[in-house]
């Protein structure tokens, strides 16, 4: 499989500080811009309950019920005004105001489902913030996220983080797996032709003194996949001194050597395939995928499948 470059995104939003940093990320992102994609800024408010709507026929709870319709009410102007100001602000940044359009709806199953219900009408990727409303201090991943994270099985998916640096550094991590080919698929075709630098990094994991002569073969193992990936995004249109590649060995955890090197250079965007990636990611475990959704509190992680 191939990626062309995206032509559809929708875009969840929920009216939170978190949730504009995806705006931010996108109105900073050039591919949006290079390619024309347009944007669906989209937004699930709470109704009232169904069996709250017979008790506004009760005297008796008439009161009651109008607070909460108001409250309802207030939830939908408050998203009506955030929606207006992100679109605003991708406006601002240089987006063709033809390419963004806005949707708000009432929750009618659940919030994630909604969202996935709404991705189903032909979109090519979601973006979401990390977190949103309510979510408490120490959540690693907000809890809307995680179930797009189990419920999406057939598009990308950007989790996108807080005070992303604007740098135009693109890591991809890399494994022998068609997976990590995907993900390069996905970056050649959606941030090439732009001033952005790629880093392909692969981690050779050694938590018991490897002997030097295992270690060198993983290192002759994963070569030709470098090679490869390096050359398909030459050939899509990356200048050849932007394309990094880099092995570490001697690593006891690979998702947080990625992540170091993600601090290191600055990069902020990480683009990695799905594999690992399924239900028990809730329980905050599973391959290196999972855990650098985990920990990347100030990046976009794309996660391809």
């Amino acid at each position: 499989m191939s990626f062309e470059p995206l032509k559809s995104v929708l875009v969840a939003l929920d009216g939170s500080d978190r949730s504009f940093e995806v705006i931010k990320y996108i109105a900073n992102t050039k591919l949006f811009k290079k390619n024309q994609t347009r944007i669906c800024l989209f937004s699930v408010y709470e109704a009232v309950p169904n069996y709250l709507l017979d008790l506004s026929m009760d005297p008796q709870y008439h009161t009651s019920y109008n607070e909460v319709k108001q409250w309802e009410l207030q939830q939908k102007r408050n998203l009506e005004a955030f929606l207006e100001k992100s679109k605003s602000e991708l406006i601002r940044a240089g987006i063709n105001e033809g390419d963004i359009s806005v949707k708000l709806q009432k929750k009618e199953v659940g919030i994630a489902r909604d969202i996935i219900k709404e991705a189903l009408n032909g979109y090519g990727a979601i973006m979401i913030g990390r977190k949103g409303v309510g979510m408490m201090k120490y959540v690693l991943l907000g809890s809307i996220a995680m179930k797009l994270l189990s419920g999406i099985k057939d598009m990308p998916l950007a989790l996108i983080g807080r005070d992303i640096p604007d740098t135009g550094k693109i890591l991809v991590a890399m494994d022998n797996s068609g997976y990590a080919m995907k993900a390069v698929q996905f970056t050649a075709a959606n941030f090439s032709g732009t001033k952005n630098s790629v880093h392909l990094v692969h981690v050779i994991r050694d938590d018991m003194d490897t002997p030097p002569a295992i270690t060198e073969q993983f290192i002759n193992e994963i070569v030709p996949s470098m090679n490869e990936a390096k050359s398909h995004l030459i050939e899509n249109g990356f200048d050849e001194k932007s394309v990094y590649t880099k092995i570490l060995t001697k690593q006891r955890s690979r998702a947080k050597a990625i992540m170091d090197e993600a601090d290191n250079h600055t990069i902020g965007t990480i683009v990695t395939g799905r594999r690992g990636l399924n239900k028990v990611v809730e329980f905050f475990m599973g391959r290196v995928s999972n855990k650098i959704v985990q920990m990347a509190r100030f990046n976009a992680v794309w996660v391809i499948t």
